[in-house]
């Protein structure tokens, strides 16, 4: 009786964010009209990603496809290298009793949507973090070794003004690798994609049309079942993004050279996570303008890059 009452009001609230999305989305473009001039000088629309190597540093299994997976599809498509590292084990969110047999149905999903999507098994790596704590987790001799055996041209990373302190975490782990090793990164681009919560096209840099890939994207998103989302939300990022630019689907990014990264004001992770508390998820249609409007206020120091 309860999942029958609880399936009712997911129905009935899945209705009234449809009702009120086309309102709201409106009022984002308004929103994003009054800004369009700053978006436009700040921003580069791009066809590709260059670079023949790419790593994909995703703190959970599904982080990846979210974020980038019009990039990574696209890389896959024109035969050109693309790994990814998840850094915890996923293990806090699944169908399994418990976090073992959630890491490994989120293991397994992983593998499945590589695999139909093209990406070869031995292009995943399985870090050793424990899921929702990142920040304790002793990953940074294990990343650094995967960086440095690979040399990617550009490592993709989740976006550090998020509403999940395991993507505030791996930018920690990420400046380990860049301050105790600067010559690996001598010619390595990064870029920082979204995920719950918008960089927003006014604070990114790159936008990548992937028009052309979100229906696979899309279908992507469907294999990690274990999740419970419809991931409408990425539809959402994706379609916002490309508003400004006459494109029906965007991925949006920070570009940033090490360098710079290593030397930012906001590499103090207490702040991130203060910053982190104002923030709002999107979650689905029905929260677009609270999310958007949160990130609009608190993400102002990203106009640094």
């Amino acid at each position: 009786m309860n999942e029958s009452i609880t399936g009712v009001k997911r129905q009935i609230k899945k209705g009234i964010s449809s009702m009120i999305y086309p309102i709201q989305r409106i009022i984002l473009r308004s929103i994003l009209k009054s800004v369009e001039e700053a978006i436009l000088e700040r921003n580069t629309l791009v066809p590709e990603i260059p670079g023949d190597k790419r790593l994909v540093l995703a703190p959970h299994v599904d982080d990846d496809f979210i974020g980038c997976g019009g990039m990574i599809l696209q890389t896959v498509k024109n035969r050109k290298r693309v790994e990814i590292a998840y850094l915890t084990d996923s293990g806090k969110r699944g169908t399994g009793g418990d976090a073992a047999a959630r890491s490994t149905e989120r293991r397994k999903e992983a593998v499945n949507v590589a695999e139909s999507t093209g990406i070869p098994p031995e292009h995943l790596h399985f870090l050793q973090g424990v899921d929702g704590e990142l920040f304790n987790s002793s990953i940074e001799e294990e990343l650094s070794r995967l960086i440095r055996k690979m040399k990617p041209d550009a490592i993709f990373a989740p976006i550090f003004l998020d509403t999940h302190k395991d993507h505030i975490a791996c930018l920690e782990k990420l400046l380990y690798a860049i301050r105790k090793e600067p010559a690996t990164f001598k010619d390595i681009k990064i870029y920082f994609y979204e995920s719950q919560s918008p960089i927003t096209p006014k604070y990114s840099n790159i936008v990548l049309d992937i028009t052309d890939f979100w229906k696979e994207k899309r279908r992507a998103l469907q294999g990690y079942p274990s999740q419970g989302n419809d991931f409408a939300f990425v539809e959402v990022m994706n379609r916002v993004n490309g508003e400004t630019f006459r494109k029906p689907y965007c991925e949006v990014f920070l570009k940033v050279s090490p360098e710079d990264l290593a030397e930012f004001q906001f590499s103090d992770s207490e702040e991130l996570l203060r910053i982190r508390e104002r923030l709002e998820p999107l979650r689905g249609p029905g929260s677009l303008l609270k999310a958007y409007k949160s990130s609009l206020r608190n993400k102002e120091g990203l106009e640094g890059f």
